[in-house]
């Protein structure tokens, strides 16, 4: 039997393209929710830029709530072997464990989560293309699992004090 770690994506790794890029035989195993967080574009990224400014795009991360707010996103079984790869690829992220639940009931396990701790928090390059495309892959993640996934996902993303619900990109 394959050794495995259960892994909670919320931001790119809810794209099932973009995780087998980095690690090839990982599986969604299904949608799920983490509660006492939200979700914001605040983490500069190390791979992606500005065309205009050269500045680093927003990639997302969790803050802690304190209203027991939640974010939706996906319960991945990723292989042992591959998790070096998987970590790498979340440069400046520190891993954490926490309980999540599946979307649709209240069965709940515990998994790890990329989160980013020390860093100094960025801005959302509202006029980038690299920015968006980013917006982009995590959308189209989301969209695989349904458009209420999709919405809520919009709902419950933050730039600043508005959600991407809010916000026409």
């Amino acid at each position: 039997m394959q050794k495995t770690i259960k892994v909670f994506g919320y931001g790119s790794l809810i794209n099932q393209d973009s995780l087998k890029q980095t690690s090839p035989n990982s599986k969604i195993l299904y949608p799920a929710l983490l509660y006492g967080f939200t979700r914001v574009f605040n983490v500069p990224s190390p791979s992606r830029f500005c065309e205009k400014t050269g500045d680093p795009c927003a990639v997302l991360n969790v803050e802690k709530s304190e209203w027991n707010e939640y974010i939706n996103g996906v319960c991945i079984e990723v292989p042992f072997e591959e998790f070096e790869q998987l970590f790498e690829r979340e440069e400046g992220y520190e891993l954490v464990q926490v309980d999540i639940n599946h979307f649709n009931d209240e069965k709940q396990e515990r998994a790890y989560m990329y989160r980013a701790l020390h860093f100094e928090a960025h801005d959302f390059q509202i006029q980038s293309n690299q920015q968006l495309e980013y917006v982009k892959i995590c959308e189209e993640g989301c969209r695989e699992f349904g458009n209420e996934f999709l919405q809520e996902f919009k709902k419950t993303t933050f730039i600043g004090d508005k959600t991407l619900f809010e916000i026409d990109l």
